[in-house]
């Protein structure tokens, strides 16, 4: 166990005390941030195995309820000749794909509160049966209305994959390695999107769109089975100090633990643990992890405190400057994905590409390309700057520090988004590969810029975690399915090149405007800083709400 003098430690009662300035490293270890306690039953103290099966589990979810919802572009084809037999428009079968991504956000504002009162587990569970009979509905489905409803309900249950999924993968994961366990978390999810909708074309083409339907939802259901064994609770309620890397060692002490118990004259009490730190477990004190503990549905005290300070979190949250900026960035860039998602066939099968129907899923090829390399790239390469950052800033982590690896899908996406605009327009000058590239890069955009503005703003206000993440996932469907209502009028009156010239330079701006949060951000957690703490003090039990 690494100690200090009182002196160099955080003054909790300090009001000059900055949450996203924390201390990272004491004698070149990092320090665990927040600092795990010694109850087995803690998410930080779960090995390393389950800390992956977390990932995989849900980043699995992810991948059949996403795919099922924003992957329908590339079956939709096969559904309409009789969706025109029925008298709808094509702005009526767009919506098949825009309304369910709306529904992704807005379920959020109901199933996060919640998941913050009750605990993670059973809303997740709720969430994953709530898919699979969304889905049976979608393959039973006898007309359009129905149709519509069932993937409204879809988009409910697929998009705590965007909140919940996330929180639960960061629960259980230290501040110096978030954002690599969060790529994760988005590359498995993606890479395995894109095998399922490079075969959807195929696949619908030869068992028809309601057995593809059937496919998902077998799938689902399966992993509700494995999830209902594997996915522990991820809720844990634990010392504000714990966020800030310090803790009174009167809460790490056990009698099986001589060395926490030596600690507790060093530092007036504080201490620090970092990544080298042994630690030995209290199973006198706390009751042990097993497998039925695992299973039971609910594992901690509910709390509906928790879901209503959420929702007044979220009203003040709205107004910080850094926060509305990464809100109305990934809103916007949501929805450059969702239309290229929802246009790609069309362009594609149509002259001079002329692909076929089955093959349009190909298109997502480039798309595993960059969920294998280039995002697990961007994860490491963020964990590896704010260290190397810190290191310079005298052992100090600075929130913004996440921002800077947010410089190259940005720039990515801005070509993408030109390149995709003259492709869509002036076909005839332009390789089909043209289209995949500036699908994929997109798509790298949108997620990079995610990752990059989520793990700042959970750097910024770790007491505001669920109510962060619910603000993001849940007004950027809302900003996505506005700029995508009128998605076919739009391409009729600007055409591609005009209509993508516009996105690229809104990603433009938002980038303008990222470095002025670089620059400012520190100044600005300074200001809002009085809003995003307890009122009861920082010793308060929390859990990141």
């Amino acid at each position: 166990m690494e100690t200090e003098d009182i002196e160099s430690l955080p003054s909790l009662s300090d009001k000059r005390h900055l949450e996203g300035t924390v201390k990272l490293y004491t004698h070149e270890n990092i320090i665990l941030i927040p600092t795990p306690s010694l109850d087995p039953r803690d998410p930080l103290n779960l090995p390393e195995w389950r800390r992956w099966i977390i990932v995989c589990i849900t980043s699995a979810y992810g991948t059949l309820g996403l795919t099922s919802v924003s992957g329908f572009g590339a079956v939709v084809g096969f559904l309409v000749p009789e969706l025109m037999a029925e008298g709808k428009s094509l702005s009526d079968i767009i919506h098949l794909i825009t309304y369910p991504a709306l529904f992704m956000g807005l379920g959020n504002f109901v199933s996060m509160p919640v998941a913050l009162a009750i605990g993670r587990r059973p809303v997740f569970l709720f969430s994953l049966a709530l898919q699979v009979i969304a889905l049976a509905l979608c393959a039973t489905n006898k007309n359009y209305n129905w149709h519509l409803g069932a993937r409204a309900l879809l988009g409910i249950a697929a998009g705590q994959s965007e909140a919940l999924c996330p929180l639960m993968v960061q629960e259980s994961r230290f501040l110096h390695e978030r954002a690599g366990s969060l790529t994760w978390l988005w590359a498995i999810q993606s890479c395995a999107a894109g095998l399922l909708v490079i075969f959807a074309s195929a696949i619908a083409g030869a068992v028809g769109w309601r057995w593809w339907y059937w496919m998902y939802t077998i799938l689902s259901a399966a992993l509700f089975v494995v999830a209902v064994v594997f996915i522990p609770e991820t809720k844990y309620l634990r010392p504000a100090s714990a966020y800030e890397g310090v803790v009174e060692s009167d809460k790490l002490a056990s009698p099986g633990n001589p060395e926490l118990d030596t600690m507790d004259k060093a530092g007036e009490g504080m201490v620090r643990m970092t990544t080298q730190t042994h630690r030995e477990l209290d199973t006198v004190n706390y009751k042990p992890r097993t497998w039925a503990s695992d299973m039971a549905l609910f594992q901690t005290k509910t709390d509906w405190t928790e879901a209503s300070l959420c929702l007044k979190h979220m009203s003040q949250l709205i107004w910080f400057p850094n926060v509305l900026w990464a809100v109305l960035m990934n809103g916007v860039l949501l929805g450059i994905n969702v239309a290229l998602g929802t246009s790609y066939g069309d362009i594609l099968t149509a002259a001079p590409y002329n692909w076929s129907q089955k093959a349009v899923g190909y298109a997502q090829s480039g798309q595993i390309v960059v969920a294998f390399i280039a995002l697990p790239m961007l994860g490491w390469g963020s964990d590896k700057t704010i260290r190397y950052m810190a290191k310079r800033n005298g052992n100090m982590h600075e929130a913004e520090y996440r921002l800077i690896a947010l410089v190259f899908p940005t720039i990515v996406g801005i070509i993408s988004c030109v390149i995709y605009g003259q492709a869509g327009s002036y076909g005839e000058k332009y390789h089909w590969m043209a289209i995949i590239f500036a699908y994929s890069g997109q798509f790298f955009n949108f997620v990079g810029a995610s990752i990059c503005s989520m793990t700042y703003l959970l750097d910024s206000y770790p007491a505001r975690q669920g109510a962060t993440l619910v603000l993001i996932c849940c007004l950027r469907g809302v900003i996505s399915f506005g700029m995508n209502y009128g998605l076919a009028s739009m391409n009729a009156s600007l055409g591609y090149a005009n209509e993508y010239g516009v996105w690229a330079g809104l990603t433009g701006f938002f980038a303008c405007m990222g470095v002025l949060i670089y620059i400012f951000g520190k100044k600005i957690r300074q200001a809002t800083g009085k809003w995003a703490v307890d009122k009861e003090g920082s010793r308060r039990m929390r859990t990141g709400f």
